[in-house]
């Protein structure tokens, strides 16, 4: 198991409290160590945030739980993932800073509806898959998995609260948590590993289909008795009207031996999942790549944080162009999977120009990050409008006086994960546009970065 300790929390910036930054609104949920708000920028009210406050009081006793939960989630990058944007510290509370989603639990849905169709839980349980795959390929196990940890943005499941999640290596676990109704019989053994997880989807596919619990009683003896067992049947109503590949797959996932139970990855692979539309790359994605290893390098800075603010609708195109690419669902696309990809675009491309191309992108130790890949690909898209541009400055400005300077930049730098000190962000903004000194304002940074999107320039980094 892994570890953590308060020093993790540090690298991300403190600011002079929630207050500075963020507008607070409305309550969405409350839990045992806190509450999570809706909030907005103080300088942007066009852009939502979900604050969870967590007091220090209520998580003295196990500080580190936080501090791992941090831990994981800033290791994680996947469209079916919550981002994590900010941690503040307060003398009483931290706060975390997160993607607000707009939609709904994916526990409402079924409660309103009683039951979704088998066409739409096939593509919600694909993503619920692909999340849990890029986790498990992490080391990361969830251990909660359930309806009411999945929200809606857009058309697309973001699975949240890493609260009861945990760092893997080897062996088994023994700690007893979850939900009564979605825990493994490994677990009431206190005894296991990744599969627990897969199990759980088994019993959320089950709920999705049906609208009940594959394992009821009158309480939780009655419930963990018939779970240790696996003692479900497909005999209500709903059933008749489910394929028999559908009620495959569960069973697939609902084996009591966690051996015998498939993995991840395997359960993609089900053959009820692979009845998926597949999603042409064309040449414009290609362009895509050519116009972003021609940019500069603070330029690719902007182009990756404008990656982590985008909305689902917005890029839902990108989404599948990058889970086509990443045929290992890992959520991180190798080296061979996107020169494979380049290839089927062009097949005309020479080796040596296709392995050029590749190169020149953010691959650390083999793997490109999802975030990394639209900052990439999003030269074609026509996201960056003047209102886009503006929330951007303002989420760099962070001392709200209109103008960027070295030290807000290595502020928002910090603040997802990329540390530089003044020398480096002085010589970024120098590299962009060697005529400004100093500080950048809203006209300066849009000149500076829009043709990348429009046009060639006379400034530096050309195209």
């Amino acid at each position: 198991m892994g570890s953590a300790s308060s020093s993790h929390i540090i690298d991300m910036p403190v600011d002079s409290g929630l207050a500075y930054t963020y507008k607070i609104g409305k309550q969405i949920s409350t839990g045992n160590f806190g509450i999570v708000r809706q909030a907005s920028l103080l300088n942007d009210p066009s852009q939502s945030f979900a604050i969870k406050t967590l007091q220090k009081s209520k998580i003295r006793a196990h500080p580190n739980y936080l501090f791992q939960e941090i831990d994981i989630i800033k290791k994680l990058d996947h469209p079916n993932i919550v981002k994590l944007y900010d941690v503040i510290e307060e003398p009483s509370c931290y706060h975390l800073v997160m993607e607000y989603c707009s939609g709904g639990e994916l526990y409402d849905k079924i409660s309103a509806q009683g039951n979704l169709d088998e066409l739409e839980t096939k593509r919600l349980i694909r993503q619920i898959l692909l999340a849990v795959n890029h986790l498990h390929f992490n080391g990361i196990i969830h251990r909660d998995l359930k309806p009411e940890n999945f929200l809606y943005e857009a058309d697309q499941l973001k699975l949240i609260d890493f609260g009861l999640s945990t760092f893997y290596t080897s062996g088994t676990m023994k700690a007893m948590v979850g939900s009564p109704n979605y825990v493994s019989p490994e677990v009431l053994k206190s005894k296991y590993d990744l599969k627990c997880d897969i199990w759980a989807i088994g019993v959320i596919t089950y709920v999705m289909l049906s609208g009940n619990f594959p394992f009821y009683g009158r309480n939780n003896k009655e419930i963990f008795s018939k779970i240790i067992t696996g003692d479900y049947r497909f005999a209500e109503s709903p059933w008749h009207n489910v394929s028999s590949c559908a009620k495959n797959f569960i069973r697939q996932l609902l084996v009591v031996k966690p051996k015998k139970r498939l993995s991840a990855f395997q359960a993609l692979n089900h053959p009820w999942l692979q009845q998926v539309p597949k999603y042409v790359i064309n040449s414009k994605f290609l362009l895509s790549l050519k116009e972003y290893n021609s940019a500069c390098t603070f330029k690719k800075e902007i182009l990756s944080l404008l990656a982590r603010y985008l909305k689902s609708d917005e890029i839902s195109d990108l989404n599948q162009i990058f889970f086509q690419i990443n045929a290992s669902c890992t959520g991180l696309i190798t080296f061979e999977e996107l020169s494979s990809s380049l290839e089927k675009v062009d097949s005309r491309l020479l080796d040596v120009k296709r392995i050029d191309i590749v190169k020149k992108l953010k691959f650390k130790e083999g793997k490109l990050k999802y975030s990394d890949f639209l900052a990439s690909v999003i030269c074609s898209k026509t996201i960056l409008t003047d209102k886009r541009l503006k929330q951007i400055f303002k989420i760099l400005d962070t001392e709200k006086n209109g103008f960027l300077t070295a030290e807000s930049l290595i502020k928002s730098f910090s603040r997802f994960g990329k540390s530089k000190n003044k020398s480096d962000v002085e010589k970024l903004i120098e590299d962009a546009h060697p005529w400004i000194a100093g500080q950048v304002n809203f006209k300066e940074f849009k000149a500076c970065i829009m043709p990348l999107f429009r046009s060639k320039s006379s400034w530096s980094c050309q195209f």
